[in-house]
């Protein structure tokens, strides 16, 4: 199967052959779809072994796009392929991409090589739709943002952006733009910006580059720094 094919199974939908019993204990996964210019969603689900029947075909309850389905509330739309039997994933929540451009989705940072309804996910996993171009030489790399659960007030900390690989590896990325309220600093070399907040609260932060797809946006607690007194 050529790369090509691999990257539209990407953006599509097994529709049989797995079938999952209805026992099965629901798993919390997280599904984040990024549009061409925003993001259109970033949700915890849940997934169990109900099966999704869609236009003539079924899904595992525990796929990824079971999880697309029940994040989205069936807000998506595709055409089943006899010749791939899959789905392939034309609409999420209104947004179609026109040629070249596709949906495609990555687990865990790794580009998926199955249909969305090939692929199981687990408890924890994080399940990213995102537009892709087909005439691009390898997939568009999602970013990901590192930051602490936790800052003080008036001193710094660090955060990291990374970009993901097909294959799952990462590697930072250097001079990406980190945003937030009153926040706007780009990376390094080695992928890290330094930030300092002047008030308390709950800080969120992206990181954006050309060529790549943005990060969800990521909590600081940032709390209080102690007064001194005389």
């Amino acid at each position: 199967m050529t790369q090509r094919i691999l990257r539209l199974g990407a953006g599509a939908v097994v529709a049989c052959a797995l079938v999952a019993t209805p026992a099965q204990a629901a798993s919390t996964v997280n599904v984040r779809v990024e549009g061409a210019k925003r993001e259109l969603l970033d949700k915890n689900v849940s997934v169990n072994g109900a099966k999704l029947r869609r236009s003539g075909g079924t899904c595992p309850g525990n796929s990824a796009l079971a999880a697309l389905n029940r994040a989205t509330k069936g807000r998506w739309a595709g055409t089943y392929s006899s010749q791939y039997q899959d789905f392939l994933v034309s609409t999420i929540m209104g947004e179609k991409p026109a040629n070249p451009y596709f949906w495609a989705f990555w687990v865990n940072g790794k580009l998926a090589s199955k249909g969305a309804c090939g692929v199981r996910v687990r408890k924890g996993d994080d399940v990213l739709f995102l537009v892709d171009n087909f005439t691009l030489k390898s997939p568009t790399p999602p970013l990901a943002l590192h930051v602490p659960a936790r800052a003080t007030a008036g001193k710094a900390f660090t955060v990291v952006v990374v970009a993901d690989k097909p294959n799952g590896s990462r590697v930072r990325v250097a001079n990406a733009l980190v945003t937030g309220a009153g926040v706007r600093v780009h990376t390094n070399g080695n992928g890290v910006a330094r930030i300092v907040v002047s008030k308390a609260g709950r800080l969120r932060l992206r990181a954006e580059k050309a060529g790549y797809v943005r990060t969800a946006l990521e909590p600081v607690n940032v709390i209080a720094g102690q007064t001194s007194h005389p």
